[in-house]
C-alpha cells in the first residue's frame, strides 16, 4: 500500500551528487537514530535519482517501514536540507503520531498536517542548528509543493525577515 505523500513536480537545473545524498541520509539515520530504533519495525530508505519529478512516500511492505524519494537529483528544486526535512516529513508519518489518516494499512500512519510538525518541530531541530536554515528549508520547500497543487509560490527572497523559532512568530 502506497500513500504518495507529494504530487510529482518538474526538476531543473543542477544536481545533488551522489555523495550530498548519501551524506544526508546517513546524517539522518545516525542523528535520528533512537527514533528509528524505537520503531516497531525496521526502517529501510531508498531513493533514486534517475527520476525527472520529485516525489516521497512511506509504504508498509515485508515487515518493514519504507521510506522511498524520487527525484533526488534535482538541485535546481531541492538542496541538502529540503531533502532532509523530506525525509523528516516521511518519518513523522510512521513516528509522528495522531492524528493519523483514513488508512487501511496494518500500522496507522500520521496526518500530512501532523508529519509536517513532526517534521519541523521533532526531527529536523536535531538535524540542523541554524533556525533560520530550519526556516529557509521549509519556506523553499513549501514553493515546491505549491504549484504540484495548483497554489500560488514566492520566492524565498520576497518573505521578508525569516520568522524566529524560538519567539514563535
Amino acid at each position: 500500500l502506497l500513500a504518495v505523500l507529494f504530487a510529482a513536480l518538474y526538476c531543473q537545473a543542477e544536481c545533488l551528487s551522489a555523495g550530498e545524498l548519501e551524506s544526508a541520509v546517513a546524517d539522518f539515520q545516525t542523528t535520528m537514530k533512537p527514533v528509528i530504533s524505537s520503531l516497531p519495525l525496521p526502517l529501510d530508505i531508498s531513493y533514486e535519482s534517475s527520476k525527472s519529478r520529485i516525489g516521497a512516500f512511506t509504504y508498509f511492505e515485508d515487515g518493514f517501514f519504507k521510506i522511498h524519494v524520487s527525484g533526488t537529483q534535482c538541485h535546481g528544486l531541492i538542496h541538502a536540507d529540503e531533502f532532509k526535512l523530506l525525509l523528516c516529513h516521511e518519518l513523522g508519518h510512521i513516528a509522528g503520531g495522531a492524528p493519523y489518516e483514513n488508512s487501511p494499512e496494518v500500522v496507522p500512519r500520521s496526518s500530512e498536517g501532523q508529519a509536517d510538525y513532526y517534521a519541523t518541530s521533532q526531527c529536523l531541530t536535531k538535524l540542523i542548528s541554524d533556525p533560520s536554515r530550519i526556516v529557509k528549508a521549509s519556506l523553499n520547500f513549501s514553493n515546491y509543493v505549491h504549484p504540484a497543487h495548483g497554489l500560488a509560490s514566492l520566492p524565498y527572497k520576497d518573505y521578508g525577515p525569516l520568522p524566529s523559532l524560538d519567539q514563535k512568530d
